[in-house]
This record gives structure tokens, C-alpha cells and sequence, in this order.
């Protein structure tokens, strides 16, 4: 992992996101983790200003994420964080159920 940031709660680990890289250029944000109780507290946005904080300080250009698309309020929150929509994949694993299979690729010009 290029980047890792945790977010924590007395003892509780609340949140986590992290970063690859190809260490020129790109940066592609594998994990943004929140837990459910914690969602809308603004802990995702400031793990995702800390990872964009990051890239730049790196001099990174275009951070690329994945969303599921059966997940629309992620891919909404990624949007109001300025991210647009550039394809979708379907992931070809054949224990996935076929709901969830669809990503949604999004990036984001820094």
C-alpha cells in the first residue's frame, strides 16, 4: 500500500482507506471503509482529503477508484467529492452474486 489511514473511535476502529500507486503518475484508491453507525459523520470525507493530500504532496495527476454499482450512495459520494464516472467493469468471479459484480470506475484529475 502506497498510502494507509485508519479512523478511530476510543478503541473502535471506525474507518479506513488506502492507496496504490504507480509511482509516477496514478493513483488508484482500493479501500474506503466506513462502518455503518459512522457513515454521515464525515469521516470518509476527511480519510478522502487525507488520501488526496497525499497524492498531491506525491505530485500524483488522477486518482481512479471503483464503486459498486449496487452501492449508489458511495458512488453518490465519490460524485459530490468530485470524481466522474469513466466506465464499468463487471468483476468475473464466479462466487460474486451476479448483483454485485458491477463497478463503477471513477477518477478524479488532481
Amino acid at each position: 500500500s502506497d498510502s494507509l489511514i485508519t479512523a478511530w473511535h476510543n478503541n473502535l476502529l471506525v474507518g479506513l482507506g488506502n492507496a496504490i500507486s504507480d509511482g509516477y503518475l496514478t493513483v488508484y484508491y482500493p479501500h474506503l471503509l466506513v462502518l455503518p453507525d459512522y457513515q454521515g459523520k464525515g469521516i470518509g470525507k476527511k480519510l478522502m482529503a487525507w488520501l488526496e493530500n497525499k497524492a498531491k504532496q506525491k505530485s500524483y495527476e488522477i486518482i481512479w477508484l471503483d464503486a459498486m454499482n449496487e452501492q449508489q450512495q458511495s458512488f453518490q459520494f465519490y460524485k459530490k467529492l468530485g470524481y466522474k464516472y469513466h466506465s464499468h467493469i463487471f468483476l468475473p468471479f464466479d462466487l460474486l452474486h451476479e448483483a454485485v459484480r458491477k463497478m463503477n470506475q471513477l477518477y478524479k484529475v488532481i
